[in-house]
């Protein structure tokens, strides 16, 4: 195998090995021993000229039992750069004699019970770039430890034993780039202890139990680029803590127990690009807060309790992030004094991510997106309490470039079909783990842009409103729709039924929605005419009279003469008084005889009792009504009158003669409203007690049969109250 470069032989119980198996490897480069009982002596005088990384760790006997063995290997491998002998029994007093024998520029001695590095300790590594001494039980690190390192750009001390750092001790790293000191015990930062790393731009600092960094922390560390707080004790952010890192770019500041930050908390940190406060206490944020970091496009602030941030407040606390493209306000801590604001994002025009996943649902019921009109990604997902989040269709109104839309665990049974209706840019809409049972065309059928639909996890019905879905989600070769294929219908069935193979083309038979709908709309217009009939009875014979006598007006083509002078309307108790007096009167006695229709006389046998009225009505000049108390409560003689006003109205003629046989009290035509407004506007005829004023009486009706009103009176007194 004259190509291999790599081989990894570790944890393979190897005792020995035969020289002759690396003769065939001339180009090998990098070896891994690790986790073998194989001493180190066994391979010298190898060829293995050309390694350029070893790897020794975990071995017995280990490194630092045989350092003669060691060391003469180590001359023979000239191109050597990387030596990893973790946990390798070296201890401080060994490391310059290890220096000696090799030029390596990465040495990784972790896991090696160092304990204390004293002056010089790596004075014999005149080319060492990088070292590692993680989990090397370090409780103490002297000035000038890493003296004769000024090539080293990368040293990593994490999960020692460190409790404070001494002053001057990174003199001499003045090439130093990289440091970290993560899982430590430094309860407090040594200002000077930092002198000397004027290079220095990358720092770690976490799970180190900090509790305090003032302004003096970083003030020789005006170079940092990115800097890492998280998981120690800080509480609070005083003012000008940072002030010192102009070219600070990322602070991480995750998993404290920070509650509040003072006004100028963040100042300096002008090139500061993303920070986090994730899982900390922070409760409130005034609006002038981040006002230092206007450069900032990415802020963490899940995991706090800022669900009352904005109560007392008009403006929002992210108004001056002008550039901000990414928040993060997820798991919000749920307290007792949750409250929203409708400005929460005033200011962010450039954000695209918001995540807004797993909170309360108070604060953010009704919530107001409009801001965000560059919005790119939204997770609105595991809104608590389950149930109660409602997805108003004005939601995402402004928010018409958003692609990446998650909903997920809401417990939605429906969403408004205008729900989705502008997002013309979405590309990936999650609705997992929710109750939907359908997915209608007017939801999802519009997004032009979409190619991934997630809706696993919801309650299908296979039904005819899901028809459209299945075949959508079959047939669709633009979106992806993961796990249809294992979709069962929701219900109550025997055996599990597959919700893409299921038969719903009997949905696209409309015969039978047809047929109920006519069946449906027969029963109900038939109820209604029985409804009317019984309860608006009159009023329907009256509008029909009025119609036919509307329409023989419209199409009648000449005027015809009238058959009778007038038209006797009475009850059947008035009769005997009109056939005894009225027709007496006027058909036998005086010069003038006119011819009167009388009912029980004059109507033809067998025709409708409605046609014959109408006839007699239209037939005669006038209409004489015999008014007493028994005609009021006659319901046919209520009619008659209204069909001899309606001829007043479309026919503006005078017809009504008012003849009272009793004196009728005022509140007894109270429902005669034409009847009455007649009786204001012109004079009625009343027959005397007194025998001896007959003769006046029939002067009177004579006059009243030969007058003739205007066209303009006879309207008027056709108009109903």
């Amino acid at each position: 195998m004259p190509s291999l470069r790599f081989l990894d032989v570790t944890r393979n119980n190897m005792t020995a090995v035969n020289i002759s198996s690396f003769h065939n490897v001339p180009n090998l480069a990098e070896v891994v021993f690790d986790e073998n009982p194989l001493k180190i002596s066994q391979i010298h005088g190898f060829p293995l000229s050309n390694l350029t990384a070893l790897h020794w760790s975990s071995m017995w006997p280990a490194f630092g039992e045989d350092l003669s063995a060691a060391c003469q290997l180590l001359q023979t491998l000239p191109n050597l750069n990387l030596l990893d002998i973790q946990h390798s029994k070296i201890n401080s007093r060994d490391l310059n004699f290890i220096g000696n024998c090799t030029n390596s520029t990465t040495i990784i001695l972790s896991t090696s019970p160092l304990r204390r590095l004293g002056k010089n300790a790596f004075q014999s590594f005149r080319s060492l770039e990088t070292l590692y001494l993680n989990k090397a039980k370090l409780q103490q690190i002297d000035p000038g430890a890493f003296n004769n390192l000024k090539y080293l750009h990368t040293l990593s001390m994490e999960r020692n034993q460190l409790k404070e750092l001494k002053e001057l001790v990174f003199r001499s790293l003045r090439r130093l780039q990289n440091l970290d000191l993560s899982k430590n015990f430094l309860t407090h930062l040594t200002p000077k202890a930092f002198i000397g790393l004027a290079e220095l731009k990358n720092m770690s600092l976490r799970n180190c139990k900090i509790v305090v960094v003032t302004r003096d922390s970083f003030t020789y560390l005006r170079k940092l680029v990115f800097l890492d707080l998280s998981s120690n004790s800080l509480t609070l952010i005083k003012d000008n803590t940072f002030e010192k890192l102009n070219k600070l770019e990322i602070l991480l500041l995750t998993g404290n127990k920070i509650s509040a930050v003072k006004t100028q908390g963040f100042r300096g940190l002008h090139s500061l690009r993303y920070l986090s406060l994730s899982r900390n206490h922070i409760y409130k944020l005034d609006p002038d807060r981040f006002r230092f970091l206007r450069g900032l496009s990415g802020l963490d602030l899940s995991m706090n309790k800022l669900t009352s941030w904005n109560r007392f407040q008009m403006h929002s606390p992210f108004q001056e992030l002008r550039s901000l493209k990414l928040l993060d306000l997820s798991s919000q801590e749920k307290n007792d004094e949750m409250s929203n604001s409708d400005q929460l994002f005033e200011g962010l025009q450039n954000l695209e991510i918001l995540n807004l996943r797993s909170n309360p649902i108070m604060p953010f019921q009704n919530l107001s997106l409009h801001p965000l009109v560059n919005l790119t990604e939204l997770d609105l997902s595991d809104m608590y309490p389950s149930g109660l989040f409602k997805f108003s269709s004005y939601l995402l109104q402004s928010t018409r470039k958003l692609k990446h839309l998650k909903l997920d665990s809401n417990s939605f049974n429906d969403l408004p079909e205008e729900a989705f209706a502008n997002l013309d840019s979405l590309e990936v809409l999650s609705l997992r783990d929710n109750t939907l049972t359908n997915i209608s065309e007017n939801l999802v059928g519009n997004l032009t842009a979409l190619t991934y639909l997630d809706v696993y996890m919801n309650p299908l019905l296979c039904s005819c409103e899901n028809v459209w879905f299945q075949n959508w989600s079959t047939s669709n070769p633009r979106v992806q729709v993961p796990l249809i294929q294992s979709f069962s219908c929701f219900g109550k069935f025997e055996d599990t039924i597959n919700f893409t193979e299921q038969d719903l083309s009997f949905c696209n038979n409309n015969i039978p929605i047809i047929l109920f709908l006519c069946t449906f709309i027969i029963t109900l217009l038939t109820m209604i005419a029985s409804i009317l009939m019984v309860k608006l009875r009159w009023v329907l014979i009256y509008a029909y009279c009025m119609l036919r006598a509307w329409c023989e007006k419209k199409f009648r083509k000449e005027v015809r003469a009238h058959q009778f002078d007038a038209f006797v309307s009475c009850c059947a108790e008035d009769e005997p008084w009109v056939m005894e007096n009225l027709l007496l009167n006027l058909e036998s006695l005086g010069q003038q005889k006119y011819r009167l229709c009388f009912k029980p006389r004059d109507f033809l046998p067998g025709e409708f009792y409605i046609d014959s009225l109408q006839n007699a009505i239209n037939n005669s000049r006038k209409t004489i009504c015999v008014v007493s108390s028994e005609y009021l409560n006659s319901d046919w003689c209520r009619m008659e009158i209204e069909m001899a006003c309606s001829r007043m109205f479309y026919q503006h003629e005078d017809v009504l003669i008012v003849v009272f046989l009793e004196d009728i009290p005022n509140y007894r035509l109270s429902t005669y409203h034409r009847l009455r407004k007649l009786l204001k506007h012109h004079a009625y005829i009343t027959w005397p007690e007194d025998p001896t004023q007959a003769e006046s009486f029939w002067v009177k009706l004579r006059a009243e049969l030969d007058s003739q009103q205007t066209r303009e009176q006879a309207m008027q007194l056709g108009i109903t109250i």
